[in-house]
């Protein structure tokens, strides 16, 4: 198969949110002063609050300043050049189409997909899997009073129907997780489907588990990382890639 683009399928982590980060400080004015960037940079390197006590105030500054700070321009083309999976088409000198957007989960994902109902000829389509704790789902059997977790097997369809899709439409699919790595997802007692995944499966661990401790002090927001965060992404996904079967498809 000659490849000439790489797809990403994801959320806003395959997006590539963040990545605008600290360069978009270039198109702001009337910046708050705890919103500086050395002072904002040192707050995220400093502080003790959780992720979500970070993004509440980080959400709570930029809602106040008269900047789109999801559609603009600016960001979406520092987005563009410099998110994670630009990075990395860029090391491979292949297309990217990025489709990650704010998905919170893969039905969701999944359901853009039927929507849209892209083409995926000659292209490597590579998703991420969001956060599993997102996909939780229960079952209610008839004729019992009690319900059943079925998130494993829901979660392992909607990679199947992902892939079916992808394929369908002419490309080769892979995915990964991002955040997550549930160890009873990879038990054939708890997932009937696991057949099905293990030669489409990139990594036996969550991609970020891959960054050193001090990078996570790089999400601009808390959450997403910052081009810093960015670049250590790509590398850390190409190294890793490198040592799978289908890398053989790029580097042909």
């Amino acid at each position: 198969m000659d490849v000439k683009k790489i797809v990403f399928l994801g959320d806003t982590h395959v997006q590539g949110v963040g990545a605008e980060w600290p360069k978009l400080y270039g198109s702001l004015v009337a910046t708050p002063k705890e919103f500086k960037k050395h002072i904002w940079i040192t707050y995220l390197r400093t502080t003790e609050d959780t992720p979500e006590e970070i993004f509440i105030k980080y959400s709570e500054i930029t809602s106040k300043m008269d900047f789109d700070f999801t559609s603009h321009p600016d960001v979406q083309k520092l987005r563009d050049k410099y998110s994670w999976p630009s990075l990395i088409a860029d090391e491979f000198k292949k297309e990217v189409v990025n489709y990650g957007f704010g998905a919170y989960n893969l039905q969701q994902i999944a359901g853009k997909l039927l929507i849209d109902s892209p083409s995926f000829e000659d292209s490597l389509v590579i998703l991420g899997v969001p956060n599993i704790k997102h996909e939780i789902t229960y079952h209610n059997p008839v004729g019992s009073q009690q319900f059943q977790n079925i998130t494993i097997p829901t979660v392992a369809s909607y990679i199947i129907l992902i892939k079916e899709f992808v394929e369908r439409r002419g490309g080769r699919f892979v995915y990964f997780h991002t955040e997550d790595y549930p160890k009873d997802f990879y038990s054939s007692l708890h997932n009937p489907y696991l057949y099905h995944l293990t030669n489409i499966r990139l990594f036996d661990r969550p991609l970020f588990s891959y960054l050193p401790d001090h990078i996570h002090t790089k999400k601009q927001d808390g959450i997403h990382f910052n081009l810093e965060g960015q670049k250590f992404l790509a590398h850390m996904f190409i190294n890793e890639f490198k040592k799978t079967l289908i890398y053989s498809i790029l580097s042909s």
